[in-house]
């Protein structure tokens, strides 16, 4: 499974709201910590796979 991200920090300054993509066609949109732990649920219960905090956030794209 590849996983494509982005990270970027709002234009206001606030939070960041990052955006993950797998292959498969899912997609997340939040936090740091909330697209890290839904990402790492989806590839542990849907492909039996395990991402690492640090892989999704490599990939990481703003929304």
């Amino acid at each position: 499974m590849l996983i494509s991200a982005r990270m970027g920090e709002s234009e206001s300054g606030g939070a960041r709201i990052l955006v993950v993509r797998c292959d498969c066609g899912f997609e997340v949109r939040g936090t740091g910590d909330e697209v890290v732990e839904r990402m790492q649920d989806h590839a542990r219960n849907v492909h039996n796979m395990t991402a690492t905090r640090e892989q999704v956030l490599d990939r990481a794209t703003s929304a």
